[in-house]
């Protein structure tokens, strides 16, 4: 139900807090995918695949599946926010309507950092 499905995305959010270090780790790599031409779908599962950390992963996944369901990708990390902060959302949408994600990613790993 509906309900279930609010109560689950609220359960994952409230636990999907990632470290800095992971969420530059994961932005750095998500850049050098999109940078390569690898479209935004098939890089968050290539990042999912990389990570050891299972909490990261489950949050790449959720990302993901939003991402197929036809969310931008900030949008889609706006699932998330424990994880991903408002500017980095912010930042990221940006880089989605100028078509520099990659570049805007790599700087917000710096960032990050």
């Amino acid at each position: 139900t509906q309900v279930q499905t609010l109560t689950q995305q609220r359960a994952a959010s409230s636990k999907s807090k990632v470290s800095a270090a992971d969420l530059a780790l994961l932005t750095r790599q998500l850049a050098t995918l999109l940078a390569a031409g690898i479209p935004v779908e098939e890089s968050l599962r290539g990042v999912s695949e990389q990570t050891e950390k299972d909490k990261v992963r489950e949050l790449i996944i959720g990302v993901r599946s939003k991402v197929l369901e036809g969310y931008g990708l900030a949008q889609a990390m706006a699932q998330y926010p424990n994880a991903f902060p408002e500017l980095y959302r912010a930042t990221v949408g940006s880089g989605e309507q100028t078509g520099r994600l990659d570049v805007v990613l790599e700087k917000l790993a710096d960032y990050t950092e």
